[in-house]
This record gives structure tokens, C-alpha cells and sequence, in this order.
């Protein structure tokens, strides 16, 4: 507990810089105060390859980019019963668990809150409350945390453009900039079974209760926003519903006005 780090120019910052092809496993690393440049992680910097598997952090962590409350940046490894409780900040590519994924997060959780400040780059680009972005899979994972940025911003994640399934965020989500939603900011691939209830706010375009922007409109048909408490009437993908209707299971298990009469399948 109570690890401290303070290396603002080091690439690969974490009780763990760089690992390639490591088993990480059973690490709890409680109130840790660390500042890092690129790649930064209570846990490791940047990850490639192996295992992580039952690890937990808390305190403070920030940096410049891909800057996670665990990881920096992983590549290539399977990451499971992670959670975190960091607050966590920087200037872009800012996830409550993970800066960037480019793999497999499952059973997985953040709460602690985010943002992205845009100090050295400009533009806050990619926060969210779980990852910054993602390009590979969050599954059975979810996020409760605040979360600030500029552009692509979400409360899941700000960036996607793989696989999302069985995953929710409930935090707020407040934007300067465009594309920005309660789930995820910038959505490509699918996202399926998840649902976002956080307030969402921004003045810029492409702003949505689920996603701020969508490849397709299409591609998160089994997935829902709470209109009244995301405050967003409309969407990139996804099927609104009111609060009232968020409380009734019916609405998730088969079809029902309230879901456009199409059964979405949850269990």
C-alpha cells in the first residue's frame, strides 16, 4: 500500500513499467499516489501478452497519455476480476481501469472518476470510465465513475470499435466537445445487452444518451439508455426508455411496448 511514484517523463510508469508475456495475479495495491508520462498504471505501464488476473487499485494515478487506474496499455492479454477505485487523469487516452485495451477485459470494474484535461495536446481526446479506448473486448464489466474530457467521451469508454457486451455505466459524463456519450463516446463494432443511466452533457455535436456517434445505428439494438437521467433524448445506437421502465425486468427479457416490441434477449 501506499506506493508512491513521481516520474512525470518516464515512458511506462506502474509498480510494473513493461511486462511482455507475465502472469500478474492476486496484487492489491491500495492508496498508491503515482504520476507517470506516457503509459501509466497503478499496476503496470504497458502490458503485451500473458495474464492479469484478481488485482485492485486505489488512489491517485496520472499522466500524459494512456493512463489507467491499473494499466496503461494492454496488448494481447486477457485481463479478469480487475478492479479499481483510482482516480485517475492526464492529458488524453484516460480509462478509469485501463487507458487504452487492445485485448480482453471481463469481470471487470472502475469506480473511481476520470478526465482528460488536454493540457499538452490540445484536445482531450478518448476518457472513459472504464477504458480511454478500446479496440479489442469488455465483457461483464462496468463503470461508476465521473467522467470529463473533450471529445470521445463515454462512460464506459470514449473510443470503441470492437466488442462490447453485458457491460453498463451509470457515472456522468461531461463534455466540451463532439462525440460524447452515456456508454461510449465514439462507437464502432457492436455493443450488445449493456445499457448507460449518467447525466451526459456536452455543447458540441454527435451527443447521445448511449453513443455520441455510431458506424451503425444498428449495431446496439439490444442495448438502452435511461432518457430522464442520461437527459438525452436521442442516440447513435440504442433504444431509449424511461426510468420507470429501467425498473421492469419484462422490458429486458421479452417484447414490450416499452422496448418496440423486440424481445433484447437478457436473461
Amino acid at each position: 500500500s501506499h506506493l508512491h511514484i513521481d516520474r512525470p517523463d518516464r515512458y511506462g510508469t506502474g509498480l510494473l513499467g513493461v511486462t511482455q508475456e507475465a502472469t500478474l495475479r492476486n496484487v492489491g495495491l491500495a492508496n498508491v499516489s503515482i504520476t507517470g508520462g506516457q503509459r501509466t498504471g497503478a499496476l503496470v505501464g504497458a502490458a503485451m501478452y500473458g495474464t492479469i488476473q484478481n488485482v485492485y487499485s486505489s488512489g491517485v494515478v496520472g499522466g500524459e497519455y494512456y493512463v489507467g487506474g491499473l494499466i496503461g496499455t494492454q496488448h494481447e492479454l486477457n485481463t479478469r476480476y480487475a478492479r479499481s477505485w483510482a482516480t485517475v487523469s492526464g492529458d488524453r487516452h484516460i480509462g478509469g481501469l485501463a487507458g487504452f485495451n487492445g485485448s480482453w477485459i471481463e469481470y471487470s470494474y472502475a469506480k473511481g472518476n476520470v478526465t482528460a484535461t488536454g493540457a499538452l495536446s490540445g484536445s482531450a481526446n478518448s476518457a472513459g470510465g472504464l477504458t480511454g479506448d478500446n479496440t479489442g473486448v469488455l465483457s461483464n464489466s462496468y463503470a461508476t465513475g465521473h467522467v470529463v474530457g473533450a471529445n470521445y467521451v463515454g462512460g464506459l469508454t470514449g473510443y470503441s470499435n470492437n466488442w462490447i457486451e453485458n457491460t453498463y455505466a451509470t457515472g456522468s459524463v461531461t463534455a466540451t466537445g463532439e462525440r460524447v456519450g452515456g456508454l461510449v463516446g465514439h462507437h464502432g463494432g457492436s455493443i450488445h445487452q449493456s445499457y448507460a443511466t449518467g447525466a451526459v452533457s456536452s455543447p458540441g455535436a454527435l451527443v447521445g444518451g448511449l453513443t455520441g456517434y455510431s458506424d451503425d445505428a444498428w449495431a446496439a439494438d439490444t442495448s438502452f439508455w435511461d432518457v430522464q437521467r442520461t437527459g438525452q433524448a436521442s442516440s447513435g445506437a440504442g433504444r431509449p426508455m424511461n426510468t420507470a421502465d429501467f425498473k421492469v425486468r419484462d422490458n429486458f427479457t421479452s417484447a414490450t411496448e416499452a422496448n418496440g416490441n423486440q424481445d433484447p434477449g437478457w436473461n
